[in-house]
């Protein structure tokens, strides 16, 4: 087995920085997906969710309940020694409209 590289995955401006550029459209997608299932409350699991732009995007969409089903529980999994300064933010913020666990293993 390979070791994963975690000192450059866990530099400040790499995780709150580059890996989030796209936290709007992936958490966009997500949402999309929120809307099509039937059920009163949702699991969604995100592997690798860097600086948590996705995690907040969606802790902001879905304090509107635009997706129409109850909260959401959401799990986070990061990879061993993978840290960011800003993710606890967002999982602070989830909190406030469903259910956030942060869970570090390999997936």
């Amino acid at each position: 087995m390979t070791v994963f590289a975690t000192e450059h995955k866990s530099a400040p401006r790499y995780l709150d920085v580059a890996a989030n550029t796209h936290g709007q459209e992936k958490g966009y997608l997500v949402l999309k997906a929120l809307e099509q299932v039937k059920t009163q409350r949702p699991h969604v699991v995100e592997i690798g969710p860097g600086g948590g732009a996705a995690v907040s995007f969606l802790a902001s969409a879905l304090s509107g309940n635009q997706h129409g089903a109850g909260p959401v529980d959401l799990t986070l999994i990061e990879a061993p020694g993978v840290t960011s300064h800003a993710l606890p933010r967002a999982v602070s913020e989830f909190n406030e409209v469903g259910t956030c666990e942060l869970a570090h293993g390999f997936a």
